[in-house]
This record gives C-alpha cells, structure tokens and sequence, in this order.
C-alpha cells in the first residue's frame, strides 16, 4: 500500500514537472512539427503480444502475499506532527519550494529589457 503511494507521489511529480516544461519552453513559433505513422500494424501487433504476455505471466505468478500487522503512524499523525511540532520547518519549505518556482519563471520567460538589448 505505501508503496503504491510512493509510486503515485513520484509519478505526479513528474507529471508536474513535465507540465512546467511544456508551459515554459514555448519559444518555438514557426515551427511545424509533424510524425509519420510509420510501421502502424506491426508496432500495435508488437504492442498486443506483450500486452498479453504480461498479463499470463501476471495472473499465473504465485504471488506470496505476507500479512503484517498496521502500522502505529497514520497520515492524520503525519498531517497533525506537520501543522504542530514541525509548522515552521514545513512553511520554510513551502516558501523555498515557491522562490525556487517564480525564480524558474522568471528565467524562462525573460524580461522585457532582455529583448531590446538592454540590461
């Protein structure tokens, strides 16, 4: 279960950062960008092999599933522990992460004096 969280954390991390990416490389203007489908057929016939092939070996591995007992945290004791004893460590961060972010924008786009030739 945590590690399926973790996976999703991280996959919308990623996620995040590939949004920024695109919103702030927009410099292309005049450029078309056009794919070929090139080799269709024989790339969805490829695609549908392993597909099922994974699917067999998903659903005929024994899989040992372990019991254990619940852990003695929850998130309510993390989100609790975060807005009390670790409040000022939390927000330090928060205002980093947003400097970091609007300092990122800011060297992305420019300035306007960047595009005249000005300092």
């Amino acid at each position: 279960m945590l590690a399926g969280a973790q996976v999703m954390i991280y996959v919308g991390g990623i996620l995040v950062l590939l949004v920024f990416g695109v919103m702030l490389t927009n410099r292309i203007y005049d450029m078309r960008i056009l794919a070929e489908r090139v080799n269709f057929f024989r790339s969805v016939v490829v695609v549908g092999f392993l597909f099922g092939l994974l699917t067999v070996i998903m659903l005929e591995t024994p899989w040992n599933v372990v019991m254990s007992d619940a852990p003695d945290y929850s998130t309510a004791d993390i989100g609790s522990l975060l807005m009390t004893s670790y409040l000022l460590p939390f927000e330090v961060t928060a205002i980093l992460l947003l400097a970091a972010l609007i300092g990122a924008s800011m060297l992305a786009t420019g300035s306007e004096g960047d595009e005249e030739g000005e300092a």
